[in-house]
């Protein structure tokens, strides 16, 4: 938890610009022979502790699910870290890390995320710390048609 503390507090020293000049409220497909990975989380208090869920969803230029997980993280201090800590998840899991050649990061609204928000707000099926999703979940599937609906009119 160290290590994202340390980063959180080199991100705000870099003087990096907060400001969203616009805002997408629908998923956007990413570019021709490219993959996107949306990852989201959810803060939750359990008793006397704070903790994280994660979820993410990978899709390609068509839209199409390639690959989705859910993780319950570790004990969290406040949104921030639990955030921070769903980044990391992501990207320590190597074998989703080898399909990536560049990482880029960007933050989105909810409305345009909402098949990641949906994983990392929902109970794991099984009791595990984490889940790979092989095949589309079925509680993503009105949503992932919602998305490809959007992403061809915009």
């Amino acid at each position: 938890m160290e290590y994202a503390r340390n980063n959180a507090t080199e991100w705000k020293q870099t003087g990096a610009s907060q400001k969203i000049t616009t805002r997408k409220y629908h998923w956007t497909r990413p570019p021709k022979d490219r993959l996107k990975c949306n990852t989201d989380r959810s803060f939750m208090n359990i008793g006397v502790q704070y903790t994280t869920t994660v979820g993410w969803i990978i899709k390609d230029e068509n839209g199409v699910h390639k690959r989705a997980a859910q993780a319950t993280g570790k004990r969290v201090m406040n949104p921030l870290e639990s955030e921070l800590q769903g980044i990391l998840m992501a990207l320590e899991i190597k074998w989703w890390v080898m399909i990536f050649d560049e990482v880029r990061f960007q933050w989105t609204s909810r409305g345009a995320n909402k098949c990641a928000d949906k994983l990392a707000r929902s109970r794991l099926l099984q009791p595990v710390d984490f889940v790979f999703h092989n095949y589309v979940p079925t509680i993503l599937s009105n949503l992932l048609h919602e998305d490809d609906v959007n992403s061809n009119f915009h």
